[in-house]
């Protein structure tokens, strides 16, 4: 019974680890039987069961294994592998291939993981899609870090040893948009090149702050009030459930003190994004947007404030996260594809121009 009759499984696992290994994947992707060269992603391990697979493998083996690993070793006998090595075994890889193929330049997306594996995807096979990511080690010195640049530091640097010279194509979704806007910003401002930029609904933080906190949340009222009035019968109903979970979670943080509240590295970037002023910014940037939002949610205005290139603003179907999953994410990548191919034309171009006047 079950899924196990919809797929053939592959060949049983072979050792206690693997056994081991193969229990936490059946209880998180409510499978009965897993074999060692299923991966997990193409089970269904989508970003948030990557999260809780992280968790859980660092709860009952005691190794830490970062977001890239696992697209490095996503099959059960290869994680069991990378599990295996010993603690002192050479750094776990930052850059994750989340579709390494394709003969166009790479396109860099700041803590990409399963979350962005369907904009990968539906990018096609000829772009090539890297998630950058930071290792354990770099993850537990910047639980201390106050400001983006802090962050931004280790990010360049795998990004130029994927790379080592520009032009450089660079995006994030949400915080981690902020975050690419200053490695983007450093890096021509250490004279590399930057082809495009892309953030895909992030804000500026200044204008975020300006929007102030009651007419914010007004706003997002309004906007949960006529989803609310478009949604029937069960979906309205966990609609419900999960706004107010989403309320109650962020009021218990509120009313504990600050060390009763879990710190994470999400939560510190986060705090570090919120206190970023964006300097000016002489190259191209393509902001995609979700059209289901609050009207507040519309920012547009804070980056061409501060954008001095070209700045291009596209709506997309769908939600904040929902324009990254099917059936939005193919307009998404639709838009980011077009955006890309004319920013790569145009910098091979400037590439000929320069040779050109070199070789003159």
């Amino acid at each position: 019974p079950g899924k196990t009759l919809l797929r053939l499984v592959t060949a049983e696992p072979q050792n206690e680890l693997e056994r081991q290994l193969a229990q936490i994947w059946k209880d998180l992707l409510g499978l009965a039987e897993i074999g060692r060269d299923d991966n997990f992603h193409d089970l269904g391990g989508h970003s948030l069961l990557v999260a809780k697979l992280l968790t859980r493998i660092e709860r009952h083996f005691g190794r830490r294994l970062s977001m890239a690993s696992l697209f490095h070793a996503p099959t059960l006998k290869a994680m069991a592998a990378l599990l295996a090595e010993s603690a002192t075994a050479k750094p776990q890889p930052r850059l994750a291939p989340i579709q390494p193929k394709g003969t166009r330049p790479p396109l860099f997306w700041l803590f990409g993981g399963a979350t962005v594996k369907p904009l990968a995807e539906a990018m096609g096979e000829d772009q090539p899609f890297f998630g950058v990511g930071l290792d354990r080690s770099e993850e537990d010195r910047l639980m201390a870090a106050t400001t983006l640049a802090e962050f931004a530091t280790p990010l360049m640097r795998t990004i130029r040893d994927a790379q080592p010279n520009g032009p450089y194509f660079i995006g994030g979704w949400c915080t981690a948009g902020i975050l690419a806007y200053e490695v983007a910003r450093r890096l021509m401002q250490e004279g590399s090149e930057v082809g495009l930029l892309m953030l895909v609904h992030s804000a500026n933080p200044v204008h975020y702050r300006r929007i102030g906190t009651w007419p914010l949340r007004f706003s997002k009222l309004r906007y949960h009030l006529s989803t609310l009035r478009r949604l029937d019968g069960a979906q309205r109903w966990h609609y419900a459930i999960d706004r107010l979970q989403g309320i109650a979670e962020s009021v218990g943080d509120r009313f504990r003190p600050p060390q009763a509240v879990a710190q994470s590295l999400s939560r510190v970037l986060d705090n570090a994004a919120l206190r970023y002023e964006p300097p000016s910014y002489a190259g191209d940037v393509a902001l995609f947007q979700p059209s289901d939002r609050p009207d507040v949610l519309d920012y547009r205005p804070g980056w061409r404030g501060v954008v001095r290139g070209a700045f291009a603003s596209f709506e997309i179907p769908g939600g904040h996260r929902t324009m990254l999953e099917a059936p939005y994410v193919a307009e998404l990548a639709r838009r980011m594809s077009a955006c890309l191919r004319r920013a790569q034309m145009q910098t091979d171009k400037r590439g000929v121009e320069q040779r050109r006047r070199a070789a003159g």
